[in-house]
């Protein structure tokens, strides 16, 4: 029986390079994508599921151990503790959207989702709520790249409930580097006096002139 012990230099996934001595590394792609297929099959039909999460009075008949292996919430509420093995049913959040989990569960079971600048903000924090790092951390490229004066402050601060540092920064730069279009948002008018003054002494703030940013504080 061949060793599965191979060093990678002697390991070719090209089947048109494999050379004496090597050993060809068959990936079978289609199986993998057809086992994802049965598994989000299984889920959708309720098939072989052992634990359901429930949103208020919505139902979603999961598998603990595809849970437990996608999301460290999961593995820490079904794995590490000693009760998880008698858990049915786990209560999520109320303001979790339904259509929004179900995407989450298709990656949790596949690795794939749709993120647009719609959903972007909702699958963040489902990611986030779940440790999805991964999607944590490409949702937050997708943000990045939707940025707008208008929607800044609110990623900024979901950013910092979540402990995402780097998105954080990175939406605290734009701020800096849009504050005169920023300052005309109804939510940056909306800020309280104190987040007004912090926001006002940051020296990062990029304005051409003093007279283009006049507020009237307190």
């Amino acid at each position: 029986m061949p060793s599965n012990n191979h060093r990678v230099g002697d390991i070719q996934t090209d089947i048109n390079r494999v050379q004496q001595g090597q050993t060809y590394l068959f990936v079978d792609k289609s199986f993998q994508d057809s086992i994802i297929e049965y598994f989000q099959f299984l889920r959708r039909e309720g098939i072989l599921c052992d634990v359901t999460l429930r949103i208020g009075s919505h139902k979603f008949p999961c598998h603990r151990n595809i849970l437990g292996v996608a999301s460290p919430y999961f593995r820490s509420l079904f794995i590490d503790s000693e009760s998880g093995r008698f858990i049915k049913n786990v209560d999520l959040p109320q303001d979790v959207d339904r259509s929004i989990m179900e995407a989450l569960l298709g990656y949790m079971y596949g690795g794939r989702i749709f993120i647009s600048e719609g959903n972007a903000v909702e699958i963040f924090k489902g990611a986030s709520f779940f440790k999805l790092q991964s999607l944590i951390e490409e949702c937050s490229y997708v943000l990045v790249k939707f940025l707008t004066p208008e929607n800044c402050l609110e990623i900024r601060d979901i950013s910092l409930i979540h402990g995402q540092e780097k998105l954080h920064q990175r939406c605290q730069r734009f701020v800096c580097e849009n504050f005169v279009k920023v300052a005309e948002t109804t939510q940056f008018l909306e800020l309280s006096t104190e987040e007004m003054e912090k926001a006002l002494s940051n020296n990062d703030i990029c304005v051409t002139n003093e007279q283009q940013v006049q507020y009237n504080i307190g």
